[in-house]
Formats: structure tokens, C-alpha cells, sequence
């Protein structure tokens, strides 16, 4: 008697490791141009540009939404 080997489950869809201001949005539950706001203030974590664009590392959103969205430190002069 032969047997089946079973099925693997589908891999998981890939996680982009860079987010578009759309992304952040969607993870923060608010529309994109609230979180253009927040990054103009300085309200959220910089963004990296690459060219025009501006994304965002899914890890650091990841870490500051654990840590509660503070707003980050900004640094004076001298330090």
C-alpha cells in the first residue's frame, strides 16, 4: 500500500521589508496622508529616501507601534 505524501501548506505571501507612505497607513489604520503629516513633523520614525521615494522599514514601524508610537526624540545641536 502506497501512501500520499500530504500536501505542504502554501508559503506565506512575502512581507515587502519597506513600506510605502499606503502601507504605513494601512497598519496604522489611518489614511496616508495623516502619516505624511506625522512625518513631516517628526511625529514617527524617518523614512528612507531612495531617489524620490520614501519608504519605511517594516521593522522599525513594527517596534515603535510595540513601543506605543512615541514621538521620537529629535536631537539638538552638539549630540
Amino acid at each position: 500500500m502506497s501512501r500520499r505524501p500530504t500536501p505542504l501548506p502554501p508559503p506565506p505571501p512575502p512581507v515587502s521589508p519597506l513600506l510605502n507612505c499606503h502601507g504605513v497607513s494601512e497598519i496604522l489604520g489611518c489614511h496616508s496622508r495623516h502619516v505624511q503629516r506625522m512625518n513631516a513633523e517628526g511625529q514617527m520614525p524617518a523614512g528612507i529616501k531612495i531617489g524620490k521615494m520614501l519608504r519605511w522599514d517594516s521593522a522599525v514601524i513594527a517596534a515603535w507601534i510595540a513601543d506605543g508610537c512615541p514621538v521620537p526624540k529629535k536631537k539638538g545641536a552638539g549630540q
